[in-house]
């Protein structure tokens, strides 16, 4: 079921781009997809920094930025959201800096449990543009309490 739903979400991420689908909803054909939350300075206070296993996979097509995700849980219902630093970091190409953020809810079973996340990446995209930066960027992906970006780094084509 969930390689089915994978591959469903990666058919719709094909099909969807940022003028097509509203930001403030991210919806499209009954899927929602959130968009990433951008930041000045500092992470904003609902960010949460519960441990997950890690991420599995990670995807970029048409501005939707799919992760798989292992955690341990499985008694509460576990919330993730994504933020997006404005501090670009200057290199060829540029740089972003974005934190996955997860609340477990105070759950501590540990059953494992996958989940596929998808992001629309519109925020950071027209950010970007209209500060003239560049035509693509590289994702430094964080996990929660790790201090070291998810490799491969991940290349953001507009």
């Amino acid at each position: 079921m969930r390689n089915c739903r994978f591959v469903i979400i990666c058919f719709f991420s094909f099909i969807i781009g940022c003028r097509e689908s509203p930001i403030d909803t991210g919806e499209k054909n009954g899927v929602s997809f959130e968009p990433i939350v951008l930041f000045y300075n500092s992470l904003p206070a609902d960010y949460y920094d519960d441990l997950i296993i890690g991420i599995d996979t990670s995807l970029i097509s048409s501005n939707l930025l799919t992760l798989v995700v292992s955690y341990s849980g499985g008694c509460r219902h576990h919330e993730f959201r994504l933020f997006g630093s404005r501090s670009i970091i200057k290199t060829n190409p540029p740089q972003a800096s974005i934190f996955l953020s997860h609340n477990a809810n105070g759950d501590v079973c540990r059953k494992v449990s996958i989940d596929t996340l998808v992001y629309n990446l519109c925020p950071l995209k027209d950010y970007v543009q209209q500060n003239c930066i560049a035509d693509s960027i590289l994702l430094r992906i964080y996990e929660p309490r790790n201090q070291e970006p998810y490799l491969p780094l991940i290349v953001y084509n507009f």
